[in-house]
């Protein structure tokens, strides 16, 4: 069976006013949506930017025939984010059709071993295309970009290196004219 206790004499009375004024609070124990972990996470403001690609200093080879091989990483990673760069011209179907680049991306570092376009055939696209290396120098002498160039009888075609952030932008027209 159940029974009800009785309340004391002194709750049975009407209602009361209960009433606490804070003296002090310890904001050592709250944390800001920066220290937060799902906040730093999930806030588009807060929110970590993934490490940028940049070219190794002293990595690139070039040659006329073979093109470009170079390595890019994360600094903020380490060696371990290290890619292989591969970059080579090859002539279009037709004469008449602006050089094309082979992109080719190699992981060796262990854990991350993989290939991207490791096999790319192109049977009609074989013949390879001699190309030039230049490099643009910035203000305190050191290479910040670099311009690979390839041309056939009716066309030029460029890839420029932007070295840290790594970039890489195509531009193509027909001889004559020239990049704005």
């Amino acid at each position: 069976s159940f029974r009800s206790a009785r309340a004391p004499p002194s709750c049975r009375a009407g209602p009361r006013s209960i009433t606490h004024t804070p003296l002090g609070m310890d904001h050592n124990k709250f944390k800001t949506c920066g220290q937060s972990s799902f906040c730093a996470t999930f806030s588009p403001a807060l929110a970590t930017r993934p490490a940028q690609y940049q070219l190794v200093p002293g990595s690139i080879q070039h040659t006329r025939k073979k093109g470009l091989r170079a390595r890019i990483w994360q600094p903020h990673v380490g060696e371990n984010s290290t890619l292989t760069l591969l970059l080579q011209p090859l002539s279009g179907v037709t004469p008449s059709e602006p050089p094309l680049w082979r992109f080719r991306l190699l992981g060796r570092a262990a854990p991350n071993q993989f290939t991207v376009a490791s096999v790319l055939k192109l049977p009609r696209l074989s013949m390879v295309v001699q190309s030039s290396l230049q490099s643009g120098d910035a203000a305190d002498g050191a290479a910040d970009s670099y311009t690979l160039r390839a041309e056939s009888a009716e066309w030029w075609s460029e890839l420029e290196l932007k070295v840290a952030p790594f970039r890489v932008s195509l531009y193509a027209a027909a001889q004559g004219h020239t990049r704005s």
